[in-house]
């Protein structure tokens, strides 16, 4: 799938649930929000932080008309709840359906479902920051998530909305989540496991319209486009830079879930005359590994970079790249 986007849509500010910094209990108890957070998943809690912090930044003063788009994974729920609810759904012959419905769901906290259905992580954020513009949630393994990017950059392309908030927010350490992993990807030792969130906080630049987002200007990053493949292992006949969108002169930092995988997507996207592809070390954190590397790479980016691809390799073999330009317009 290949989608081309408006040099018009421009990263105002991003926030990140940093994976190698989990939010902690502090974050549980503080603020007015305290009461909606103990409700909530823990991919929630992380997309809301990342949503947060990300909107202190963009400094926008009204999120009325705001969009909100995100990636999930599967459902992080409290396990002593889920615990009884597959206790009391057992029948002769197991778990059943039938006895889900008539005793299962009457043993836990009826709130409870918030924290099973994953589309929460979305609604929980939106109620709480106040974003009332086009929304949309997808599910996500990885690569997935740059189909919430290219639905925010379609809504902003189209005029649905001025401004708007892309990401993802996953769990992979959730023993639920590790035990599915496990079962279907063997113990691998050199693919750490992580959770996280990060929020971009993006803007359309109209060039004819009046003044333009608080700090916007020519060392502000635009999304030129976005490239990804679901499925397929990169070995090596892995995308080439062309497949990908990438310009031969384009900086390139990439994230494979693997050591392997990093390696061989790393030698397919080298070039002879082309800068050397940098290598991110975070843990795989599913859903939210692509935008956690967008940030880090547009972080660690240098004044004199003016293109960048950051790059993406999920457990499944997608592949996804999303082209960044500065001062594009």
């Amino acid at each position: 799938m290949s989608t081309a986007t408006p040099r018009a849509v421009e990263v105002v500010a991003l926030g990140c649930a940093d994976p190698r910094a989990p939010i902690g209990d502090d974050v549980m108890r503080s603020g007015p929000e305290r009461m909606a957070l103990r409700l909530m998943s823990r991919s929630a809690v992380l997309a809301y932080h990342a949503a947060r912090e990300a909107l202190a930044g963009a400094a926008w003063p009204d999120l009325t008309e705001a969009g909100l788009f995100m990636a999930v994974g599967a459902s992080g729920s409290d396990l002593e709840q889920l615990r009884r609810i597959l206790l009391a759904s057992q029948g002769e012959r197991g778990f059943t359906l039938a006895r889900f419905g008539e005793q299962g769901l009457r043993v836990c906290n009826p709130l409870f479902a918030f924290q099973l259905m994953n589309n929460f992580t979305m609604a929980h954020t939106a109620i709480l920051t106040g974003t009332r513009g086009p929304n949309a949630v997808l599910f996500s393994r990885g690569v997935g998530t740059l189909a919430a990017l290219d639905e925010a950059l379609a809504a902003l392309r189209h005029g649905d909305c001025a401004r708007a908030l892309v990401g993802a927010a996953d769990s992979a350490v959730h023993p639920v989540t590790a035990l599915e992993h496990t079962r279907w990807h063997g113990e691998l030792a050199d693919a750490p496991a992580g959770e996280g969130a990060a929020v971009l906080a993006l803007a359309a630049v109209d060039p004819r319209a009046g003044a333009p987002e608080p700090g916007a200007g020519p060392s502000r990053w635009h999304i030129a486009s976005v490239e990804w493949s679901e499925g397929g292992a990169p070995r090596p006949g892995a995308p080439s830079r062309a497949a990908l969108g990438i310009a031969d002169d384009d900086a390139v930092v990439l994230h494979g879930w693997r050591a392997d995988v990093a390696a061989e997507l790393a030698t397919a996207l080298a070039g002879r005359a082309a800068p050397a592809v940098s290598v991110l070390s975070l843990p795989d954190c599913l859903a939210a590994t692509a935008p956690l590397a967008w940030a880090e790479a547009l972080s660690r980016a240098p004044a004199t970079c003016h293109a960048l691809a950051v790059v993406t390799a999920d457990r499944d073999g997608g592949v996804g790249a999303v082209r960044f330009v500065r001062g594009a317009r």
